[in-house]
């Protein structure tokens, strides 16, 4: 009996720390993804790519810990041995990857981290690193990492270490009690590499020589003479946008205080000749306000209005748009952080008909000139078919206006059209 009650602890285990695992990876960006230790009580490369890390430890090994949730056995502490005859040792894990993908890739190294107080008086200490191996000359650069000391700096060398690569302007008075996330991009097609921490970009820098990390006689190491805590490393053979950092920095979520506004329930309804807009609002903590931009065409949005956002919780907003136009209308949120970060809403489009001063042009098609038909009209714009203005017509209450449009070349076009009591209405026609 004794046998079975253990069995069943340990598949519960087992299954509990393979839930974890998944939950984990459901969350991750999977494309380009070459290897992901979540740390869950092992060594196991979840990405399915079988980079399975072992410990390479001299004189210690790393050792399981609490990870920034305060999960037991969760995340890997790492020590900096001292030995006189052999000088500086200590924990390390070995990650057995020796190509990033092809000769010059891209690349993203995604990493927690939470130093200890030994590491602010050291001069380096790497987090996630490679050597050039024998691949090492000083033309071909094979070697990366990432660094503490005092501040995090990410490099590409000829060798282990080429400082100052891109260094962050971060600074933590007491980084042995805090955990960061640290993310160091590789864009060698456009030339340039970037930190972020905390998901948030903190510095970028040119690639003023050639880098080429896709292989190595050497793995990768993590924890390499550091001293601290490391969790949830990943490692891409391209580079992540802003987004997908972000939800990395999120994973489990962490800092839910710092997510940005989420839009629900955005609707539009006709009344009368205005159209109402109605949406929700959830996680408002960091949203000063709304800004409400409206389309006639999908792509160019203009700001129609402004509401202050009221900054905590989840809340109701209601706009209307006293000027319509006719046709179909698209309208969108522009969500302003109070760091000045933009996040912006499912656009939702609605049918407006005028019921009255119908507009229409004539001939349509047309090869040099057209008729507006209407009356009360103020201005006009003649906009192609990628959202640009290549005509302005300033009118005085005119009615039915003629217009040359015999400079234009063969597609389709909308006149945009304004009366003189603000209404705007657009009409589509087509030059031969």
């Amino acid at each position: 009996m004794r046998k079975i009650k253990k069995m069943k602890k340990y598949l519960i285990l087992g299954f509990t720390t393979m839930l974890v695992s998944v939950f984990a990876m459901a969350q991750i960006p999977k494309n380009g993804l070459v290897a992901y230790y979540p740390f869950s009580g092992n060594l196991i490369d979840s990405s399915g790519n079988g980079y399975n890390a072992i410990q390479d430890g001299v004189y210690s090994f790393a050792l399981k810990t609490t990870d920034r949730f305060g999960n037991a056995n969760k995340a890997y502490q790492f020590k900096t041995v001292y030995n006189k005859k052999t000088g500086a040792t200590g924990s390390k894990i070995f990650c057995p990857i020796y190509n990033i993908g092809g000769v010059n890739p891209d690349a993203t190294f995604s990493i927690w981290a939470q130093v200890t107080s030994d590491n602010v008086s050291k001069s380096s200490h790497s987090l996630l690193r490679r050597t050039a191996g024998s691949n090492y000359t000083t033309t071909t650069y094979t070697a990366f990492g990432i660094e503490f000391a005092g501040n995090y700096t990410c490099y590409v060398g000829p060798q282990w270490f080429r400082p100052g690569d891109v260094s962050s302007y971060f600074q933590d008075a007491t980084p042995q009690s805090n955990w960061h996330h640290i993310v160091y991009t590789i864009d060698s097609a456009n030339g340039k590499e970037s930190l972020y921490l905390d998901g948030r970009l903190d510095n970028t820098s040119s690639l003023s020589f050639p880098k080429s990390i896709g292989s190595s006689s050497d793995p990768i190491y993590l924890g390499y003479f550091f001293d601290g805590k490391l969790d949830d490393v990943a490692i891409y053979n391209r580079v992540l946008d802003s987004t997908e950092i972000q939800a990395l920095y999120h994973i489990g979520g962490w800092d839910s205080q710092s997510l940005p506004v989420k839009i629900i329930n955005l609707t539009t309804n006709t009344n009368g000749n205005k159209v109402d807009l109605g949406f929700e609002s959830v996680n408002e903590i960091n949203t000063t306000q709304f800004i409400i931009q409206h389309s006639s065409d999908g792509i160019s949005y203009t700001d129609i209005g402004a509401l202050q956002a009221i900054g905590t919780g989840t809340n109701r907003y209601t706009f209307t748009d006293i000027h319509p136009t006719n046709g179909t209308n698209y309208y969108r949120l522009q969500c302003v952080e109070k760091d000045g970060a933009l996040t912006y809403s499912k656009a939702v489009s609605v049918q407006f008909t005028v019921s009255s001063n119908q507009l229409s042009v004539s001939p349509n098609p047309t090869k040099s000139m057209i008729t507006i038909n209407g009356s009360h009209i103020a201005s006009l714009q003649v906009i192609n078919n990628l959202g640009r203005v290549v005509k302005v017509i300033s009118c005085k209450d005119a009615k039915n206006p003629v217009l040359s449009v015999s400079g234009l070349t063969t597609g389709i076009y909308h006149a945009r059209v304004q009366t003189t009591d603000g209404r705007v209405d657009n009409v589509a026609f087509i030059k031969e």
